[in-house]
């Protein structure tokens, strides 16, 4: 690729809910040369065909939750680049990216201070409503996955006198137990916690990781945290357990439909705080992602690899660059 080639206006698609929310700053990328295309209705979007049609002719998206399948990108031959704000990419079939030779990038750090501060504001506000007797100090709290936002909820746990356990079977024991957490397995941090937080990206591995069996485990008066992803809770084992008072609450910021339906039965049970995937909005996480993200398609455009977030496995097929030069983009 020459100069000339990788200087033209490159078209993308917008469809991530972040960008929607700092269109002043969005401006940046329109000053950088890139062309843009507001499509903000097709986040989270499964119908393929509407999808490949927003991308004829685009270059790289900005983009939401909608599913980029094998079948979408074999179809988008011109495709070169998946940015998501944000660190999930659990939408996004990446073997087929590799195989096709489009790079796939996220903002890893960007937001995690912030879903880290949302999911304790959750617990806290979800003992008042469902467990007003209740104080953090007497809690013991699980925090399932420590990664880095897991890792912060955990922290902020602690500094309110919480005990806290955390289930993670790739999590540092010497870290751990630097930051006053202690590691156990998932059906003992079940049992034994007051507030279950959920901290785990969406793979095989953790689709329905808290289902029927898990919800049976916790005592009747535990309340549930999730703001990682939908799939991971049974929403309708959740909902039974809900309704049976098996458990005492669920603050819920993510759920497996998206917009959550406006009839879904879980509006209507009274021990729950529901909120729409916004637990990363805040105005610096915005920011910090967007900056990332166009930092990322400067480089791409240049040829370059990113050097940080890109979560191929195989890059790309085609021409086979090094570590820090995709040429043939």
């Amino acid at each position: 690729m020459n100069d000339d080639t990788r200087n033209q206006a490159k078209r993308l698609l917008v469809t991530s809910g972040v960008a929607r929310l700092d269109r002043r700053h969005l401006e940046q990328f329109s000053e950088a040369g890139f062309e843009l295309d507001l499509r903000y209705e097709l986040s989270g979007i499964r119908d393929e065909e509407t999808l490949v049609d927003a991308l004829d002719g685009a270059w790289g998206v900005i983009a939401g939750t909608e599913h980029y399948t094998r079948a979408v990108l074999e179809r988008s031959p011109g495709l070169r680049v998946i940015a998501r704000c944000g660190v999930g990419y659990d939408a996004i079939d990446v073997d087929a990216a590799d195989d096709l030779g489009t790079v796939v990038t996220t903002t890893p750090g960007a937001n995690d201070e912030s879903v880290a501060e949302f999911a304790v504001a959750l617990a806290v506000a979800l003992l008042g409503r469902a467990a007003p007797a209740r104080r953090l100090a007497d809690e013991t709290v699980a925090v399932i996955g420590l990664g880095a936002i897991g890792m912060g909820v955990a922290r902020r746990f602690a500094g309110f006198g919480s005990r806290v356990l955390g289930v993670d079977p790739w999590a540092d024991p010497a870290a751990c137990r630097a930051e006053g957490i202690e590691l156990t397995g998932m059906p003992a941090a079940l049992a034994a916690a007051g507030v279950i937080s959920l901290h785990v990206p969406l793979s095989s591995a953790t689709a329905g990781l808290i289902g029927a069996e898990q919800l049976a485990l916790m005592p009747p008066d535990s309340l549930l945290v999730n703001t990682a992803r939908g799939e991971i809770v049974d929403e309708g084992a959740l909902l039974d357990a809900l309704r049976s008072g098996s458990i005492g609450g669920a603050a819920l910021d993510v759920f497996l439909d998206e917009p959550l339906p406006p009839g879904h039965p879980i509006r209507e049970v009274s021990s729950t705080i529901l909120t729409g995937h916004i637990a990363g909005m805040t105005q610096a996480s915005v920011m910090a992602m967007l900056d990332d993200t166009l930092a990322h398609l400067l480089r791409i455009r240049a040829g370059m690899l990113p050097r940080r977030g890109v979560v191929n496995r195989r890059l790309p097929a085609k021409g086979a660059p090094s570590a820090t030069t995709t040429a043939d983009l």
